[in-house]
């Protein structure tokens, strides 16, 4: 039975994400496979001729404002670079659950055009087969690359939440763990003020590429090991950003306003991350390094390997909807 609605819709053409090759079902024998590529084929060209002066001004504006710090020494570099602003948002921004073979988070993002908001709002429920939290996050996409902002030492949530809840995380760029499968991104964890708006600042230095993929605790800090941080490419391209509920049960209504870069400055572009003492994991009153809620235990009642497992059955069972 044919049905179109089933076909690779137009916004998915634009940004696949991810690709998988699998070999799957009920044969067995030795995969032995070599590639040498994947691209698409049958492309049709845009006409750029086509495109009117104002379409072109208005395009050239936007890589010239992304290439911030970037720019030369002697131009003046704000304190404070927008990555993304919800009164006007510069990339498309979805939802993604755990994939985890029974899992029961749900999640949703919307748009609130009258106060220039994100509302990201869930449940991060335990996956019933592991008795754990799984996760709920949205992320961006889009074709247009992020700012540069590899002269700045911290990243800013301008956020409001609804009611307690710990285990928020927020995590950038498509950097792979050393340690890890899935994991992807650099992550920090983050609490949000509840009732109110308020500037949550994570320096830099607290992220960490090698995170739990159970829990999403960090298992090595930039504290202990400068080659967990952030690195030179990803602040000047962060590719995608994503904010997360994870490693703790509970609901999450999450009011976003803004996502941005502070501590910028054009003379500290070849040293972009903060000086990292023996207490930087500590620094942030904000970002506890290891809250209550995510105790040490985690990882021995949920391995990662068995999560892991979980996912790679189940992999095409995630979905991801964009707004």
């Amino acid at each position: 039975m044919e049905d179109a609605t089933l076909c690779p819709d137009e916004i998915t053409l634009r940004n696949l994400e991810t690709m998988t090759i699998t070999a799957i079902g009920k044969t067995n024998g030795v995969v032995q496979l070599h590639i040498k590529s994947i691209h698409a084929t049958g492309c049709d060209a845009v006409d750029t001729n086509n495109m009117d002066d104002s379409q072109e001004k208005n395009n050239n504006e936007h890589r010239v404002e992304q290439l911030t710090c970037s720019s030369s020494s002697d131009s003046a570099t704000p304190d404070e670079i927008i990555l993304e602003s919800f009164s006007n948002p510069s990339y498309d921004w979805g939802t993604q659950n755990d994939p985890v073979m029974g899992g029961e988070s749900y999640s949703s993002m919307e748009m609130t055009e009258s106060d220039g908001t994100a509302y990201f709002t869930g449940e991060v429920k335990n996956v019933p087969f592991l008795g754990v939290p799984g996760y709920i996050k949205t992320q961006s996409a889009g074709m247009a690359p992020y700012p540069d902002v590899s002269c700045c030492d911290s990243l800013k949530l301008t956020v409001m939440g609804m009611e307690e809840y710990g285990g928020y995380r927020v995590s950038f760029g498509t950097k792979r763990a050393k340690t890890g499968f899935f994991a992807t991104g650099f992550k920090g964890n983050f609490d949000a003020p509840i009732g109110e708006y308020g500037d949550v600042v994570i320096p830099f230095n607290m992220f960490s590429v090698e995170w739990d993929e159970a829990t999403g605790d960090q298992k090595i800090t930039c504290a202990k090991d400068p080659d967990v941080c952030p690195d030179m490419e990803t602040l000047q391209d962060m590719e995608l950003i994503a904010i997360w509920g994870e490693g703790a049960g509970g609901k999450v209504n999450l009011y976003i306003k803004s996502i941005s870069a502070v501590g910028c400055s054009s003379s500290s572009s070849t040293d972009p991350l903060p000086s990292i003492g023996g207490d930087a994991e500590n620094s942030s009153p904000s970002i506890p390094s290891s809250p209550p809620s995510f105790s040490s235990n985690a990882s021995k009642t949920s391995p990662v390997a068995t999560i892991m497992m979980a996912r790679l059955v189940v992999l095409t069972g995630i979905s991801f909807m964009l707004f």
